[in-house]
């Protein structure tokens, strides 16, 4: 009678243990195959996995900013909708006593200083400029319950160390959802900038920085080395 056997043909990922088989002379062994531990395919699939849930986080991160922003809008428009039932001279009355100098805001609204004057005194305004002072005093409103101790200061502060655009300016250019996401830190100064104002790193470059004073008030000073004499600003 022939003898007959059982083999199992080990693959470059396997290791054989014997298992017998059975002969008439008597049991033998032969190789069976059992899977290893790939390092290699362990590190790839790794790989594989983690770069599909950073994909995966970073769409999850848009959709949040997306819903945060929303957010922001729909509360400015809810604020901006209640103030626009108060008098404009008085909600410029309440910017100006909070610290905005007339030609900021005049700058933010995009209207003259004369005019702003008009409506100080009374005058009414067309019904989308109305709606652009209760948008302006609905954001500083918000940004004071951040809470900001003095929000015209915290807008006149440069973005960037030695850069000179401030959050006013880019509040001129049409920022408002992202100063509020500049406080809170989910946006930076240099992200801010990248937006309104391209190319600023070389645009606003200067051989002086600001610095505080021993006075307690903001000064100039050149970047190198810090001599010579500081001038008040």
């Amino acid at each position: 009678m022939p003898e007959t056997s059982l083999t199992i043909e080990a693959t470059a990922d396997t290791v054989t243990t014997p298992v017998p088989s059975f002969s008439p002379t008597g049991p033998t062994s032969e190789p069976v195959g059992h899977p290893t531990f790939s390092p290699t395919r362990a590190i790839n699939e790794l790989v594989y996995q983690a770069g599909t849930l950073r994909g995966d986080v970073r769409d999850l991160a848009q959709d949040v900013d997306g819903v945060h922003q929303s957010a922001f809008r729909a509360k400015i428009d809810h604020r901006a909708l209640e103030f626009s039932s108060r008098p404009v001279a008085e909600l410029l009355a309440d910017l100006g006593d909070m610290g905005f100098a007339w030609r900021d805001i005049a700058r933010i609204l995009r209207v003259s200083v004369p005019g702003l004057r008009r409506w100080r005194l009374g005058e009414a305004p067309r019904g989308e400029n109305r709606l652009a002072v209760a948008r302006l005093v609905a954001l500083v409103d918000i940004l004071a319950t951040m809470p900001i101790d003095d929000v015209a200061s915290w807008l006149e502060m440069p973005l960037v160390d030695g850069i000179s655009v401030s959050p006013l300016d880019v509040m001129a250019d049409g920022a408002s959802v992202e100063l509020c996401e500049l406080y809170q830190g989910h946006i930076s100064p240099e992200d801010l900038l990248d937006r309104y104002r391209p190319g600023w790193q070389t645009r606003y470059d200067s051989d002086y920085e600001v610095f505080e004073a021993e006075d307690g008030e903001l000064a100039l000073k050149p970047k190198q080395a810090g001599t010579g004499a500081a001038r008040n600003v």
